[in-house]
């Protein structure tokens, strides 16, 4: 057993028997990781599609990820509800990485390059960020937290960056076309003297899927040494409830929050929730809206829907912010700050409601495990479906174009060499003739159709990349139409996020190199959209309401809800569907 199984498995630890499982949760995402690895993985991995790791690359626990500005009170939230004083809270910047919190039996704490070598703890894959990140993870095993069985992840607050959002919305066309072609003329300078151009292929993969992505390449913004956003999405990807944390004295205005919105979080909706915290300490009603009005201004510029998502305002209990040694809090009675908003009547009422809402879906992480599962299988084959029908047809256009090229070779070697010539060019076309019988005329010609033949492939890569990739937005259009005229706003939002992966195909490999995509291959993954994840969203279902029972349970014990909640949400799953079964168990737990 691993130094990670002895802290959280073995000898029976008392935490790890309250985790929350369910057998029917467990068979749902035992399915989802099949259908995974038979039909998204493979198919992927051929068409370089846009999807990251594998379903079977998840954590061993539900995961709450809590992300934000600095100084938005996320520590202090997390403290609020494991019921302990396990993060350093501050109003100047107090921790510059990724902290995974999770309950046990002793103490311990773990620096990142353990943590990324136990191959039970399922943070392995994050050593492909570099040493930079991980040397900024840690692990802190507490025991005696409110919230048992599940990872609850602090992450550095986010900051200002030198790249403005307008800056990352705009581009310089004719730069990039021009930067695609000195990196081409490069590449093929290196290939004519024998040497090779991996690195060239990575820097053209990047810059191509830049242009079409609209972002200016030639922008050098300050990181943290680390791909940030790239670790976001890692994390993102694996939680099953995101909490995006904003301070009112800065609403979602720094780069890197909105940048993240716009790139990690991007196709998350579902178990993403905005809070903006902190509201008890607004000094006037005015100073409240211009706040919560900033807020959905910026959302709008990242959120692509005519509907905001909701925003929880709320506050954690001023006893829980007071400095002290680790003593456990509770979501008691807040004292109202004076001179603040919160001093009105009923106002500090509503932010503890929004406050239990939003700790609601903390400890609603592991019912949601199986459905944000299916979730992602859902997402990865409908991205993965616009992926292979795009390529579907950018392959077949190249294919023309070759066929035509072929052609006017024919008539050519017809035409030059008689008819007995244009014969045995015709068979060494085909593959029939080795290219020597063919003569010098013959193979003058086959020469000819070749350059030709690379000349125009180079041209519908540059169209195809030009302008930010709009000669792609044109082959997506006319593949879609049909969606598209139904006003199916999906495929477009999907799009968006399939569009820089082949965009970076078609700059890396070229549009010689397209794969061809069967449309049986296409029609499995559209019967899995159709069939499979239906069947297994209502699946999840079940597991959803007994599960939820059972950490209403969980809630009552740390003083965060009742025994009459926990009750009334015990009989709802009795009566969902006739889940008698899965209800009795969540009461015998």
């Amino acid at each position: 057993m691993s130094m990670f199984g002895s802290w959280f498995g073995g000898g029976g630890a008392k935490e790890d028997a309250a985790m929350v499982t369910n057998p029917t949760a467990e068979e749902t995402e035992a399915r989802v990781n099949e259908l995974y690895a038979r039909e998204i993985v493979p198919l992927n991995k051929r068409l370089k599609g846009p999807l990251g790791a594998s379903s079977q690359d998840m954590l061993p626990r539900p995961c709450v990820f809590v992300l934000g500005n600095h100084s938005s009170g996320k520590s202090t939230f997390i403290n609020h509800i494991l019921g302990r004083r396990v993060q350093t809270t501050g109003v100047a910047p107090t921790d510059d990485g990724f902290t995974i919190v999770s309950s046990g039996t002793d103490d311990i704490e773990q620096d990142g390059t353990a943590l990324v070598s136990d191959p039970d703890a399922g943070f392995a894959s994050l050593r492909r960020f570099g040493h930079a990140l991980v040397s900024h993870v840690k692990l802190k095993v507490r025991s005696g937290l409110s919230l048992r069985g599940v990872y609850v992840i602090d992450s550095p607050g986010m900051i200002d960056s030198p790249i403005s959002t307008d800056q990352l919305a705009s581009a310089a066309p004719s730069a990039q076309s021009h930067v695609i072609d000195a990196l081409t003329r490069a590449k093929e300078a290196k290939l004519a003297a024998g040497q090779p151009t991996h690195a060239d292929d990575v820097l053209l993969g990047r810059v191509g899927a830049y242009t079409a992505a609209g972002v200016n390449t030639n922008a050098s913004p300050r990181d943290r040494g680390y791909d940030f956003p790239g670790v976001v999405r890692w994390f993102a990807e694996r939680a099953d409830v995101i909490l995006l944390f904003f301070d009112p004295g800065k609403p979602g205005t720094t780069g890197e929050t909105l940048a993240a919105m716009r790139t990690a979080l991007s196709g998350m909706d579902q178990k993403v929730f905005f809070v903006l915290n902190k509201c008890d300490q607004v000094q006037s009603v005015h100073d409240f809206a211009r706040a919560y009005g900033s807020l959905c201004w910026n959302l709008s510029k990242v959120i692509h829907r005519k509907d905001l998502p909701l925003v929880f305002t709320t506050c954690v209990p001023a006893e829980a912010r007071d400095d002290g040694p680790e003593a456990a809090t509770s979501p008691g009675d807040a004292r109202e700050p004076a001179g603040s908003i919160a001093a009105a009547a009923g106002t500090m009422a509503e932010l503890q409601e929004n406050r239990l809402r939003v700790i609601d879906r903390v400890f609603s992480a592991p019912a949601r495990r199986a459905d944000n599962l299916v979730t992602r299988l859902d997402d990865a084959a409908a991205l993965l479906v616009v992926h292979a029908r795009v390529l579907r047809a950018l392959h077949a256009e190249a294919s023309q174009q070759r066929t035509s090229l072929l052609g006017a070779a024919v008539a050519s070697a017809v035409l030059g060499l008689g008819g007995a010539g244009g014969a045995v060019f015709m068979m060494a076309a085909a593959g029939a003739v080795p290219a020597a019988v063919m003569g010098v005329g013959g193979l003058g010609v086959a020469a000819i159709a070749s350059m030709q033949a690379s000349r125009r492939a180079q041209a519908m890569q540059q169209r195809l990349l030009a302008a930010g990739g709009a000669g792609l937005d044109d082959v997506f259009r006319r593949v879609f139409a049909a969606d598209l005229a139904e006003g199916n706003d999906d495929v477009a939002v999907r799009w968006t996020r399939v569009k820089p992966h082949v965009a970076q195909f078609v700059a890396t490999s070229g549009v010689g190199a397209l794969p061809d995509v069967s449309e049986s291959q296409i029609a499995t993954l559209e019967r899995l959209l159709l069939e499979e994840v239906p069947r297994l969203r209502r699946q999840s279902g079940k597991a959803f309401r007994a599960m939820s029972a059972e950490m209403a349970i969980l809630k009552a014990e740390a003083g965060i809800g009742t025994v009459g909640e926990a009750l009334e949400a015990l009989e709802g799953a009795a009566q969902g569907e006739g889940d008698v079964d899965e209800a009795d168990a969540a009461r015998r737990a």
